[in-house]
């Protein structure tokens, strides 16, 4: 009796719990959209209703150097591919304030199109409510989602979250939707059945190629680890450091959230995403358990080893598109003697990839948007 109420009060905090985030999530949502018709910000007077335009929302100017190298990725690759458009760059945080004056100038034949990353799950709440939003409002447009990881927790609320997304993408008739690894491609043909594109690609900062931009003398470690809800639990992150400290005699230390407020603007983010690179391409060895810090030694062909983070998606990432990089490596557990060899070949390793074979990749982004 004692063993079945107890489950019984588990089960009722985990339905409490439930119940919450679904409140929480209705309020702050129907608060956005109300704020966004009682506001009507105007990102650039001079483009109108004549002008072809792409828009980009979700991007990324914020304290994230991974979104921020996103959002800079997809930018560089629109311009470069469409420059008849005008490129629209729309802040995830203008999403709502921006939608009467992007419903007022946009035409049937405009592209909407929506930053990539691993916003497509349970944890980022905020920014899938956003993705279904520009959904729900641009009915008549083609609509592309550059490549995401989807992961959406098995709980109450994740299995919630997911249902609310199918059924909001099902209903447009002209949706593209890209992953960026296997595992989030196979889950997303299953879930995702009525788009008319459901395609794997590369990370879009795997379209930039930096590795003759940054060659320099290296020296020392950077370690780049993360501390939120991506985070591995299964690495002790402290062992990894005593390690480290025994083999290297400087190291740095930060993460790509470590970035001022004034350097995400969209007038200086290229500058703050190049300046990082350059302090990566310096290193003799990074060491991290975040996804873009691993792409961003991948296209400065800066020696890496990557932990996994929580949700796959750096194997997931490597495992598609980066395996053949000598340079990188993937740490899926800790052993302290395997590190040690690990660290030791990839230094001693010269072996650099001088062609990214996987660029092909992005013609299939490129023929669905000119289609």
């Amino acid at each position: 009796m004692l063993i079945y109420l107890k489950k019984l009060l588990k089960v009722s905090e985990s339905m409490v719990e439930f119940l919450k985030s679904v409140v929480n999530d209705n309020v702050t949502n129907i608060k956005c959209i109300i704020y966004g018709i009682l506001n009507n910000k105007v990102l650039n007077s001079k483009i109108t209703k004549n002008d072809k335009k792409i828009f980009v929302y979700l991007s990324g100017f914020y304290q994230n150097l991974g979104d921020m190298a996103i959002t800079y990725s997809q930018e560089q690759f629109l311009k470069k591919n469409f420059p008849e458009y005008k490129i629209i760059m729309v802040p995830s945080v203008d999403t709502y304030t921006t939608i009467r004056w992007a419903k007022s100038i946009v035409n049937n034949d405009d592209i909407i199109t929506i930053v990539g990353g691993g916003s497509m799950d349970s944890n980022y709440a905020s920014l899938e409510n956003c993705r279904r939003f520009v959904i729900r409002c641009f009915k008549k447009n083609k609509i592309v989602l550059f490549p995401q990881t989807m992961h959406f927790n098995n709980d109450l609320y994740g299995r919630y979250r997911l249902k609310k997304t199918i059924k909001t993408y099902s209903k447009h008739n002209n949706l593209h939707i890209f992953a960026r690894e296997y595992n989030s491609y196979e889950n997303m043909k299953k879930m995702f059945k009525n788009a008319k594109t459901v395609e794997v690609i590369p990370d879009m900062v795997l379209y930039l190629d930096y590795k003759e931009a940054f060659k320099q003398n290296r020296k020392g470690l950077l370690c780049v680890f993360r501390n939120d809800i991506e985070k591995n639990c299964n690495f002790n992150t402290d062992a990894i450091l005593k390690t480290l400290k025994e083999k290297f005699d400087f190291i740095e230390y930060t993460d790509t959230i470590d970035v001022k407020k004034e350097e995400c603007e969209y007038k200086v983010y290229e500058k703050t995403i190049l300046s990082f690179l350059n302090r990566i391409a310096s290193k003799e060895l990074v060491v991290t358990d975040r996804l873009h810090c691993m792409i961003f030694c991948a296209i400065t062909e800066t020696p890496c080893i990557a932990f996994d983070n929580s949700n796959k998606k750096i194997s997931g990432v490597y495992k598609a598109w980066l395996s053949s990089l000598h340079y990188i490596s993937v740490v899926s557990n800790y052993q302290e003697d395997t590190f040690k060899k690990l660290i030791d070949s990839i230094q001693k390793s010269n072996e650099r990839q001088s062609n990214f074979e996987y660029l092909s990749k992005f013609d299939l982004i490129k023929s669905v948007l000119k289609d």
